[in-house]
């Protein structure tokens, strides 16, 4: 599981840890984050890939923001899979799609060295959630909601 450094500060950020049996996770709330260096937030030298999977109309405004926040090494892949945007689209249907086009991943495959994130808003998040525990127990996934 990916764990935040603590020892940067932000201005004007919120923070929150919760804590329950199985898991304890930090919900981070702040201005202008993706503008951020994320290895500053979560410890990402570990994974050897991110799967960024967003909705088709904020794509081009938000991903390309992600990635440069990302700063992948040299030896990390980054992929971007598009959802279509809406609640009706929370289909089965529509993640077996993502999800077949991650399996389709080569060099590397995915495994728990995979990172999923989700760009979007919430119809997307869930969709990452399910498709994350869907396709591979245990694989990290981070939300990153566009709107509050």
């Amino acid at each position: 599981m990916a764990e935040r450094k603590r020892s940067v500060p932000f201005t004007q950020r919120i923070s929150a840890e919760v804590k329950r049996p199985s898991l304890n996770t930090e919900v981070i709330i702040g201005k202008n984050i993706l503008d951020q260096n994320l290895h500053d937030l979560v410890d990402l030298s570990d994974y050897t890939q991110f799967v960024i999977i967003t909705e088709e109309n904020i794509r081009d405004k938000f991903a390309p923001q992600l990635i440069k926040g990302l700063r992948p090494f040299p030896n990390q892949r980054v992929h971007v899979f598009d959802l279509k945007g809406g609640e009706i689209n929370k289909t089965e249907e529509n993640a077996n799609k993502i999800i077949e086009k991650i399996l389709g991943l080569e060099n590397p495959p995915v495994d728990r060295k995979t990172l999923l994130l989700s760009l979007g808003g919430g119809m997307v998040g869930d969709m990452t959630g399910y498709i994350a525990g869907k396709l591979l127990r245990g694989l990290d996934y981070i939300q990153i909601p566009t709107t509050l």
